[in-house]
């Protein structure tokens, strides 16, 4: 006497779509994101050849202000993103040198006596 035997199968409730329904993203899709994203970056401002204080160095985040010096020292920035626009613009009387600590372009900066301004692109 033989039985037999039935399989069961197992059907897939699927909810509809919605209009403009984003589909969910995969583990590779999240962990793409999370490589552009930076907890935040360091720009090391150099300023030589003129008194502490005889300077403005003034850096921007997207065009929003960050923060402004006025002798060498360090810029610390958080939440910055692959794309970002760091912009970096002020005047001396001597000269300024700065170094940004990730992918960038240009990899640093160096202005002479005067008025400057120029931006860092985010790789």
């Amino acid at each position: 006497m033989s039985k037999s035997v039935k399989k069961a199968v197992s059907k897939k409730k699927t909810a509809p779509k919605k209009a403009n329904q984003t589909p969910p993203m995969g583990k590779a899709a999240i962990h793409s994101l999370a490589l552009v994203a930076e907890d935040s970056i360091t720009l090391k401002v150099k300023i030589t050849g003129t008194n502490p204080g005889d300077s403005t160095v003034k850096v921007s985040l997207n065009a929003v202000p960050v923060q402004t010096i006025h002798s060498s020292g360090s810029i610390t920035i958080g939440n910055v993103k692959s794309g970002d626009v760091i912009s970096v613009d002020g005047n001396s009387e001597g000269s300024v040198h700065v170094d940004i600590n990730v992918p960038a372009d240009p990899v640093s900066m160096d202005f002479t006596p005067g008025f400057f301004n120029d931006e860092f692109l985010i790789s």
